[in-house]
């Protein structure tokens, strides 16, 4: 039996109308959906937005920010245990068109070899690719959607692709059943590209659906430089390569090259990057044994990540 859930994470979402449009587009879909909200202790009127306009909604509410995956595990374990068989995750600062979700469950059910599939992600006001997703839709990551997008031609099909962002991804049951959640070594960021390595490890694909939409309004979000500069960038990108299933490289490994680039740095006086090769040392030293756990549980197991 086909049982819907949409999970949307939330932090101060009751900016530019965020939540309201969210949860509308998904109330006004052509399929039924059930509704989980996982708030990460949000300082505005977010929760209070939701429980007096939105009462068919499961919020849950954290004391304290779990992260975009942490929150999006617990919906996803909220979801099974309801007994749901999709699960699309969405993005609280998007929205969607009343057959987006209903086409891609569809979708899903005739190919199964698709854990993730993904709607064509706009901007906010529609006229334009949203900027990140221009990367997935790209001839490197997506050649033939990009190919047929230019030449005109019939785009009625899954495009396989390499990463695409997780604002709008619709699951499959067997794909958390492989898979599981999203990976406690990330906080923000990176973890939807961690989670693609991990299903595509497992056997399974991702792809994109361009004849559906979600509309995302991040043109219009503030940066937060806590996780916007070089050394949060660099961390990242090194946890990717360390808790990819099909990688070799280990934390020691990690540790040994930045001592060497440390080393360069202090040689050219350059005191700045010196200091950051350091705190990447030490960061990368304390969290040596949950990295190694993390990829160990991530490839064996049924559900890894989620409390079930």
């Amino acid at each position: 039996m086909t049982k819907i859930a949409a999970i949307v994470v939330t932090y101060n979402a009751d900016r530019n109308n965020w939540i309201q449009k969210c949860l509308v587009s998904l109330f006004d879909s052509d399929v039924a959906i059930d509704v989980i909200v996982v708030d990460n202790a949000s300082k505005d009127n977010t929760c209070n937005i939701i429980n007096s306009q939105f009462p068919d909604v499961t919020l849950i509410s954290s004391e304290k920010n779990l992260g975009f995956g942490g929150a999006n595990n617990i919906g996803l374990e909220t979801a099974l245990k309801k007994g749901c068989s999709h699960f699309f995750l969405l993005n609280q600062d998007a929205w969607v068109e009343k057959d987006t979700v209903q086409k891609l469950v569809t979708l899903q059910d005739k190919n199964p070899e698709y854990g993730i599939l993904s709607p064509l992600h706009l901007s906010g006001d529609g006229k334009k690719l949203d900027f990140h997703f221009i990367s997935s839709a790209s001839y490197s990551k997506c050649p033939d959607l990009c190919s047929d997008f230019i030449l005109g031609l019939n785009t009625d099909r899954i495009y396989e692709t390499e990463n695409v962002c997780a604002a709008a991804w619709m699951l499959s049951k067997k794909c958390l059943e492989l898979v599981g959640g999203f990976s406690p070594s990330f906080f923000h960021y990176a973890e939807d590209n961690n989670y693609i390595h991990r299903l595509q490890f497992k056997g399974l694909k991702a792809g994109i659906y361009p004849k559906v939409k979600m509309y995302h309004d991040r043109d219009t979000r503030t940066k937060n430089n806590q996780y916007s500069n070089k050394e949060f960038d660099l961390n990242n990108i090194y946890l990717l390569k360390l808790l990819n299933p099909k990688e070799t490289f280990t934390t020691s490994q990690l540790i040994k090259l930045l001592r060497k680039e440390a080393l360069k740095s202090l040689l050219s006086r350059n005191v700045a990057d010196f200091k950051m090769k350091n705190r990447q040392i030490e960061n990368f030293k304390k969290k040596k044994n949950d990295i190694n756990f993390n990829l160990s549980a991530s490839k064996k197991g049924s559900y890894p990540f989620l409390n079930l």
